[in-house]
């Protein structure tokens, strides 16, 4: 036994333990135990630490003990500074180049108060234990008091004598061992070789596998774990790359029936470490059947020294999702870690995993370093570090991440940072709003701009300049903040400062307007006839061509659907009536002068007719009644026009159940290519989930029946209350977690993982495994974390977090 002088109470408690053991079992099994230690040496002439490194040579079982102190060097000159380390490190080499002897390391818990300033003596044994994880040859165990070390070291004393007692009674009673490798063979000393190269459960495998007759088969699992075994034994020059996921949830679904070893279970935990980003290996099991203190010391390792740099990504993204510190190693750590993450030998992907997971987790202090990767200008990650540096400055107050942003000036593309940029904005100076203005990235020009209207600032040169920036957002709010200060616009000179012509790089030099733009232009112009007179609109729809309709829209919302026009008789017929009367007062107005433009125009009444009738149908929306809901649900069925959010909110308002596939179909309608690059298909979709949620009222599960698309369901489900989603079946879940979409799989998972028990949890991961057909290995990534978490808030925190950086 070694440790250094502080913990002369725990080796009295191990030779309890070893003197009680060979009372109790020395003659049943026929092995006593002699425990060996410093205590034990016999003084003689010559350096002390040779006399202990000749009982070393002779120990089959090695047990270090570690607290606090690392102990004092063992002589004047040599390579090693304290007794404790060069009879560790003599026994890690013997035991590499012959096999022997086992070893166990056992280090009592450090309290909190000494982790915040360790000394020199603290930091060597937190630096030790830190090198034995990233090392993965050696396990160890903690413990808190002498009842707890006891325990251990009466199972290790059991374990390591039962194993030799086992072995004899083999080789005693079985002389030959059958299979096509021909084990019978194989010497005494050969097979204890095995013993020594694998761990006990992976030799009792093998062993089992090579005993069996030509007429025996392997079954799947067994395939897989023999995978798992030479994943185990890789050294660098093989495929490091872990086994993939079809092995690893295989294994997983036999996980009860197998008696792994402790490489097998870190090798299937760095499986799902380099997935996490498909989320098709099992990981959560692996990683919580660690102690729970040593979780985080673990992923920072991995972090650090992953065999590859899909685990070391893996292992950043779990900190970020779980919380998990960087302050698990020693006081002193900290900064060495955030170097080595952001070193010019770490790839891209893990410094922008480091750096994702610092946005989150970092601290006023890791700044600098996050500064020193900015500069470096490297695509790559330049963007992340900005905003890494910037998340740590709104942490630290509004005014201290305005002073980081104007400095920074990176391409804002987050949403989640943009609003916090917005919300930061608020509390600025007018100058530092000015400076804001003239940002490179055009929605932080566009957030200055707004928060200076807000407060009716009179920058008027600004405003001015403003009229010309290459963003139609920043144009038409610079527009509207020049007529706050009095300024009048006429309609066409407005229009020409909205649309400004556009390059298409698909179009050999053509020229366009943005969607944007013609979206501000309508916007403006409606808001221009909202503020005429009814006598100024009703001649401005006298003057409108057949092809306008902002007068009539403008006269319809002051009157809110009445008179002068009744848009309910007029989205009756969809217009027809309306559209045919405005061409011939069009026709009677220019006759024979204008007969091919008349010709031309009647061409396109259809598309005249669907401009009115969407314009209309979303006033009536807005302003409609209860007795206006058959008339909404008539245009919706009738697709003369394609529906959008308008009539989901009247359906919000004023439907019933009947409406739900009616809402489930405009959603599902706003999916095509165009739709979906603007963000109109989000939004309309997160309004469509919330409208079904209160049109089912208590049938849900009812409704989770429904033929609904899954785009459509996936976001039903996520607005689904925690309280109704536990009283649906698991007949009724299954099958949406079968579901061949997998956004709407994972959305499910994550927010089944979030609203059952660990118990439910449990059968639910049972069935869903024991499905017959195809099974989805990301459900079960995700069902998995429900069953293993420590508790309900470490899986409601993980889960949570991965659904908000999903969406």
């Amino acid at each position: 036994m070694a440790s250094p002088g502080d913990l002369t109470d725990e080796r009295k408690a191990a030779k309890g333990v070893v003197d009680e053991f060979n009372v109790t079992w020395a003659d049943k099994l026929g092995y006593q135990v002699q425990l060996v230690g410093w205590e034990d040496t016999v003084s003689i002439w010559g350096r002390p630490q040779e006399s202990i490194n000749r009982d070393l040579e002779k120990c089959e079982l090695f047990i270090g003990m570690m607290w606090k102190k690392w102990g004092t060097p063992p002589s004047k000159s040599g390579p090693h500074t304290s007794g404790f380390e060069e009879e560790f490190r003599l026994t890690f080499e013997r035991r590499a180049s012959t096999g022997k002897p086992d070893m166990s390391l056992f280090f009592k818990a450090i309290p909190d108060d000494m982790l915040q300033d360790p000394g020199a003596e603290l930091r060597k044994v937190l630096d030790f234990r830190a090198e034995i994880i990233a090392d993965k040859s050696i396990l160890f165990q903690s413990f808190s008091n002498i009842r707890e070390l006891e325990q251990l070291v009466r199972r290790k004393i059991s374990a390591y004598v039962q194993a030799l007692y086992n072995d004899d009674e083999k080789v005693d009673s079985d002389a030959s061992i059958k299979g096509n490798l021909s084990a019978a063979s194989h010497s005494v000393s050969e097979q204890k070789a095995v013993g020594r190269l694998l761990w006990k459960q992976e030799s009792d495998f093998l062993a089992d596998l090579i005993e069996r007759d030509d007429q025996s088969f392997t079954v799947p699992e067994e395939v897989a774990r023999l995978r798992l075994i030479s994943h185990g034994l890789a050294h660098s020059n093989n495929d490091m790359d872990p086994i993939g996921p079809h092995d690893a949830n295989i294994i997983f679904a036999a996980r009860r029936a197998l008696t792994l070893s402790g490489r097998e279970a870190s090798s299937l935990l760095d499986a799902g470490l380099s997935r996490i980003e498909q989320q098709n290996a099992p990981l959560w099991h692996w990683l919580f059947s660690l102690p729970a203190s040593d979780i985080e010391e673990r992923l920072v390792v991995e972090s650090l020294a992953g065999r590859t740099d899909n685990i070391k990504s893996g292992a950043l993204r779990v900190m970020m999702l779980g919380n998990f510190t960087i302050d698990c190693l020693s006081w002193n750590a900290r900064d060495r870690i955030i170097d080595s993450w952001l070193s010019k030998d770490t790839a891209a992907a893990v410094k922008k995993a480091a750096l994702s997971y610092l946005s989150h987790m970092g601290r006023e202090e890791d700044i600098p370093q996050l500064r020193r990767e900015y500069d470096k200008g490297d695509h790559s990650t330049v963007r992340s570090a900005a905003e890494a540096i910037l998340c740590i400055s709104m942490r630290q107050g509004k005014s201290t991440a305005v002073e980081a942003l104007l400095d920074l000036q990176f391409d804002v593309a987050s949403e989640f940072i943009l609003a916090s940029v917005t919300d930061a904005l608020s509390i600025a100076t007018e100058d530092q709003l000015v400076q804001a203005a003239a940002y490179r990235t055009s929605n932080v020009r566009m957030a200055a701009l707004n928060e200076l209207v807000n407060r009716k600032s009179t920058r008027i040169e600004l405003y001015e300049h403003l009229l010309d920036d290459s963003s139609s957002d920043v144009r038409y709010s610079a527009l509207t903040a020049l007529e706050q200060t009095g300024r009048v616009f006429a309609l066409a000179e407005a229009k020409a400062i909205i649309i400004k012509p556009k390059s298409n790089a698909f179009s050999l030099g053509w020229s366009g307007a943005d969607s944007a733009a013609e979206d501000h232009w309508k916007t403006y112009r409606s808001n221009a006839y909202s503020k005429l007179s009814v006598s100024e609109l009703l001649d401005a729809y006298e003057a409108d061509g057949p092809l306008e309709h902002q007068a009539y829209i403008a006269l319809a919302k002051k009157y809110k659907g009445g008179v002068p026009f009744d848009i309910r008789k007029d989205l009756e017929d969809s217009f027809a009536v309306r559209t045919e009367s405005m061409l011939e007062a069009f026709e009677n107005k220019y006759g024979g002068l204008a007969s091919d433009l008349v010709g031309r125009t009647r061409q396109l009444s259809e598309y005249t007719r669907k401009g009115f009738f969407r314009s209309a149908l979303d006033v009536l929306c807005e302003f409609g009644e209860p007795q206006d809901l058959a008339l909404v649900r008539r245009a919706v069925d009738g697709k003369f026009a394609d529906a959008g959010q308008a009539e989901i909110d009247f359906l919000k308002r004023f439907g019933d159940w009947s409406d739900i596939p009616r809402v489930a179909a405009i959603a599902d309608r706003q999916t095509s290519f165009l739709v979906s690059m603007s963000g109109v298909r989000v939004r309309t979709l997160k309004a469509a989930g919330k409208t079904i949620v209160r049109l089912a009222g208590n049938r849900i599960e009812e409704m989770l029946g429904l033929l609904i698309a899954p785009s459509v369901l996936e976001y039903v489900i996520a607005e689904l209350p925690m309280t109704k989603l536990r009283n649906v079946s698991d007949d009724t879940l299954i099958p949406i977690l079968l579901n061949g979409v997998d956004s709407l799989r994972r959305t499910a998972s994550v927010r089944v993982v979030q609203s059952l028990t660990k118990q439910r949890l449990s059968k639910l991961l049972d069935a869903y495994i024991g499905t017959a057909g195809m099974r989805y290995y990301n459900t079960i990534f995700w069902l998995d974390l429900g069953v293993s978490a420590h508790s309900v808030e470490q899986r409601g925190r993980i889960a949570g977090s991965a659904l908000a950086n999903a969406t």
